[in-house]
């Protein structure tokens, strides 16, 4: 599919294009102006603004490996992507109509860089996403759909908390220790989580995706921790302490602190 043939499909969706170089359109005052098929050039890449020009388009982007690997634990039922994309059949983008979108970011903080961004969610005005027809300009790799359907229509609340939790559970996965060290972070984090106000399906969700990700996250001990948690909080007994991972090296005192 060429940007071209691409643009007359997102045209039909009523989505206002964007000729891109690279990732960006590069028109003066793009975010402002309606552009047509013709205004797509030989070697540009095809996009589209977010936001009301484009029926509400809201794009989740899963910026990091970690946040792709667990994004499906959290976008279930009413949020799993009817239109989704990315590079092979791997999926880095969800696209969602939103009324009230806004942008919303999920960083690390101990990462820079690259590294720091683990999921943002872009449905406003002035903001533009890259879409399948045009060829990723760092990997050259062609941007494909993995579902082509049209967005579903969703709160932009529930969309966010879906990415909260991804930002999340991705956190946990880089805290989560050396071989060795992972008893420790399995009853801090599962201490964490089950004394938080995350709703316990969610934290459910969480743990699920944590052990699934995580090395030896099949031991049977480690999986019952959040349940050993609550019930230790039914007790009124106490929970792990985070100082133990820092005395073990396995948690640093500004992540043990977050």
């Amino acid at each position: 599919m060429t940007p071209r043939e691409a643009a007359g499909q997102y045209q039909a969706k009523n989505w206002s294009i964007l000729p891109m170089r690279g990732k960006a359109c590069v028109e003066p005052n793009w975010s402002e102006r309606t552009f047509t098929i013709d205004d797509i050039k030989d070697g540009d890449n095809i996009g589209a603004h977010l936001g009301s020009k484009s029926n509400h388009l809201t794009d989740l982007d899963l910026d990091c490996q970690e946040a792709v690997d667990v994004a499906l634990y959290f976008l279930r039922g009413d949020l799993y992507p009817a239109s989704s994309f990315g590079r092979g059949s791997q999926m880095t983008h969800a696209l969602y109509s939103s009324k009230d979108g806004k942008l919303a970011q999920f960083a690390d903080p101990d990462a820079g860089g690259d590294e720091a961004m683990i999921v943002e969610l872009r449905g406003s005005d002035g903001l533009s996403v890259m879409l399948p027809g045009s060829t990723h300009p760092d990997t050259n790799q062609p941007i494909e759909w993995v579902n082509n359907a049209d967005p579903k229509k969703v709160d932009f609340a529930k969309l966010e908390h879906a990415a909260r939790l991804i930002a999340i559970t991705t956190l946990i996965i880089r805290n989560w220790g050396e071989d060795g060290n992972r008893h420790y972070p399995a009853m801090y984090y599962a201490s964490c989580l089950a004394r938080s106000k995350i709703p316990a399906d969610d934290v459910d969700a969480i743990w699920q995706a944590v052990m699934d990700k995580t090395p030896n996250g099949d031991d049977r001990h480690r999986r019952k921790k959040v349940t050993e948690a609550r019930d230790r909080i039914a007790a009124g007994k106490s929970l792990a302490n985070p100082r133990k991972l820092i005395e073990e090296g396995v948690m640093t005192e500004q992540a043990a602190s977050r």
